[in-house]
């Protein structure tokens, strides 16, 4: 989504994002033709493609936009990288992903994402409350919830700051497994051969023997 802030002059803490009800955003069509004016000088669009761009007079209020555009979006893909991290893939997936969930637990992410949403500043912390809000309000204002849901006949849980942490976790997870992940991919499809990041080429036949 591009952003672009305007941070506004003398305004009150909290500024326009506290004037923000769930009746004041909705879920924008692709045909470039939307536009909504949120609160005060905040605004959101998208272009003829649907991409969206926000427009807004404080971080606060960008932090939120975004998180509605990103429930209305990618809700069901920002669970699983909150659920990866915390090791709770298994409460979608049943029992196959528990090697994995037991993995990552042991690293405690959720109780250290809460010691770091503690120890931040309020000024740091504030957008990450009101991105979480804006998330929230986006997922409410489904008309449904997103289909991922409806296959695995489950329901979507709100968002909180800490998750948005936990999805930093999971990024550092993902770059120190990534060549062991794409390397054990490679072998479960049948695939021989596999260069890695560095160019070194495996023989995976070799590595199984």
């Amino acid at each position: 989504a591009g952003v672009t802030p305007s941070v506004g002059h003398g305004q009150a803490a909290g500024g326009a994002v506290d004037l923000l009800r769930p009746d004041d955003l909705f879920r924008f069509g692709v045909d470039g033709r939307h536009a909504r004016r949120t609160a005060a000088d905040n605004e959101i669009t998208r272009d003829d493609h649907g991409v969206p761009t926000v427009r807004a007079s404080s971080r606060r209020d960008v932090a939120r936009a975004l998180g509605f555009l990103h429930a209305q979006e990618r809700f069901f893909q920002m669970d699983l990288m909150r659920r990866r991290a915390a090791g709770g893939l298994a409460g979608l997936f049943g029992p196959a992903p528990l090697p994995l969930d037991r993995g990552n637990r042991a690293h405690r992410f959720r109780d250290l994402a809460q010691r770091v949403l503690d120890s931040l500043p309020a000024g740091h912390r504030a957008p990450l409350e009101s991105y979480s809000a804006g998330v929230n309000t986006g997922l409410t204002a489904l008309g449904a919830k997103p289909f991922e849901y409806l296959v695995l006949r489950s329901e979507p849980h709100a968002w909180s700051a800490v998750d948005s942490l936990l999805v930093a976790y999971t990024m550092t997870l993902d770059l120190q497994n990534r060549a062991a992940s794409v390397l054990e991919f490679g072998g479960a499809a049948g695939i021989r051969y596999m260069r890695d990041d560095s160019g070194k080429v495996h023989d995976l036949n070799s590595a199984k023997a």
